[in-house]
């Protein structure tokens, strides 16, 4: 799940970048476009780290180091 908020962050910023080179816009909306995407960004990172919060990652390894136990609980 953490992929897909990084995922998603990485396709607005090549999105806008794409746009910045191909479509002439003024000074403005270059502002606004870059206000929209900071907020959007932001939305996408507290997300992230709220959904990082509600899991606990537990990881054990067998006493004869060949097997590992990976276990995801909700909290």
């Amino acid at each position: 799940m953490i992929d897909y908020f990084i995922l998603s962050i990485l396709c607005v910023l090549f999105l806008v970048s794409a746009l910045l080179c191909f479509i002439t816009i003024t000074k403005k909306w270059k502002w606004l476009g870059a206000t929209i995407v900071i907020i959007f960004i932001m939305g996408n990172v507290l997300l992230l780290v709220k959904h990082h919060q509600e899991m606990q990652n537990i990881t054990r390894l067998s006493p004869d180091m060949k097997h590992i136990l990976s276990l995801k609980q909700n909290r």
